[in-house]
């Protein structure tokens, strides 16, 4: 019941130029219009390829702006890119052209170290959907085939089309858990130990970060230093960097036994997740003002960040104390369900609220809008928050949380080797770029080569 138009953005930098071979001016009948875009930026005489589509006859007036059909009308209407408007590829895109997506669904199952994804889509017109696929699915992929011929260049590199409505991919888990699979060498124990001696004195007993990612922070660094005094088999000094943990740590969870509330947390009705309480006194949760509050905290900023520390240090105690593990398991589950519960039909908490089914990582930008889409900066905490999230489900006995950790581990660090790190082998990024060899910033629309605390040069690729 819509009158609908196919437009371009600029007639000074895209304008049509053709459509079906004759330039605009008039009326034009059909259910399949091939278009020739200028792009004179490109170069004299540039253009470029597209299709639209529709599901019944229709008829458009059109100008070198855009095709405004001359009625309202009831159905659909697609239009697909032509890589290199060649006839094999607008071939390909013909024989789907009728099949559209309208939903779909993703699920993983995990067998011993493997994980299998599924990405399962509904269709109308029948099951030879035509799709692109990213370098990470092109990865794993098991099936189904890939359309011969069919590529097309975006700012996740060179993407793949294939048919049907079915794609399974399979990812290994990382066995790694507590410690490095090598043991330490014995020739470097004392200089370790001496290093602890010093270290555990500066980290380990003044943890008194008033900000829950700061702390987490802390919490996260005594933990490690824990973790390598049990390792040299110094239990003294490990039992007592968890002991100074313990005293830190619980007043965040023990909220109703807490007086100084900016050490605490909140469950947040309005959005479904646990928040730092000090944040939200500053900057209630919704509200954009003053947002920087607590790292944006109270605005789901950088969720998996901040509790994958908190994460991280409770699964260290809890391997050495099955006790406290029973008393605080419930609350840190619910960290876990904030940044990566995998239920849809959990009441209280979204599912995944930071990863990327599609995308095969995390965003880390909470309810603030941006220009450039959502965004990623530091895979390494990513990547940390899954695998302390791991490291919680081996530490409780929990080992379908042990998996939804291990799988987000798996993605996030294939992303961040294809998406952020450009050693000579990535093919992602052009090549000229790919000379900085790291992506400090990554956009939904824009790879950036500086950071939200500073600009390196003034090198980006955008769509």
């Amino acid at each position: 019941g819509l009158t609908a138009e196919f437009g371009t953005d600029s007639a000074d930098y895209h304008a049509i130029a053709t459509i079906n071979g004759v330039a605009p001016g008039g009326t034009v009948s059909g259910t399949r219009f091939e278009l020739k875009i200028n792009r004179p930026y490109l170069g004299t005489n540039a253009t470029e390829t597209w299709v639209l589509y529709s599901s019944s006859l229709i008829t458009f007036t059109t100008t070198p702006q855009a095709l405004t059909a001359t009625s309202a009308f009831t159905g659909y209407l697609r239009a697909a890119y032509v890589p290199g408007g060649t006839t094999t590829a607008a071939t390909a895109l013909d024989a789907s052209s009728s099949v559209v997506p309208i939903g779909g669904s993703s699920t993983v199952s995990v067998s011993g170290d493997t994980a299998t994804t599924t990405f399962s889509y509904q269709t109308l017109g029948g099951s030879n959907l035509l799709m692109y696929i990213l370098p990470h699915h092109n990865a794993t992929l098991v099936s189904p085939a890939k359309v011969n011929g069919l590529t097309v260049t975006t700012i996740r590199g060179t993407l793949a089309a294939m048919t049907g409505s079915t794609w399974t991919m399979t990812n290994q888990l990382s066995t790694v858990s507590w410690n490095s699979p090598r043991p330490i060498d014995t020739t470097k124990k004392a200089a370790i130990q001496t290093a602890l001696d010093s270290e555990k004195t500066l980290y380990a007993y003044n943890l008194d970060a008033t900000e829950a990612y700061l702390f987490g922070k802390q919490i996260s660094r005594a933990a490690r230093l824990a973790l390598i005094a049990d390792q040299l088999g110094d239990t003294a000094a490990r039992d007592s960097i968890l002991t100074s943990m313990k005293s830190y740590l619980n007043p965040w969870f023990d909220r109703d036994a807490n007086v100084d509330l900016t050490r605490s947390l909140l469950f947040d009705t309005s959005w479904g997740g646990v928040i730092d309480m000090g944040a939200y006194n500053i900057s209630p949760a919704g509200d954009p003002s003053n947002a920087n509050q607590g790292f944006g905290n109270a605005v789901y900023n950088d969720h998996y960040f901040h509790w994958g520390y908190f994460i991280y240090g409770a699964a260290v105690v809890a391997h050495f104390d099955s006790a406290w593990a029973t008393t605080y398991r419930t609350k840190v589950n619910d960290m876990v369900r904030d940044i990566a519960n995998p239920s849809k039909s959990d009441p209280y908490f979204t599912q995944l609220r930071h990863f990327d089914w599609y995308e095969g990582h995390s965003w880390a930008a909470g309810l603030q809008p941006n220009g450039d889409g959502r965004n990623q900066e530091s895979t390494s905490e990513a990547v940390n928050a899954w695998y302390g999230i791991n490291l919680w489900g081996l530490a409780t006995g929990q080992n379908d949380m042990r998996n939804v950790g291990r799988y987000l581990q798996a993605l996030e660090t294939q992303a961040a080797q294809l998406y952020w790190q450009m050693p000579s082998y990535n093919t992602v990024y052009p090549s000229d770029f790919a000379q900085q060899k790291v992506i400090p910033l990554l956009f939904a629309n824009k790879a950036f080569n500086g950071t939200w605390f500073g600009l390196s040069n003034d090198i980006q690729v955008g769509i």
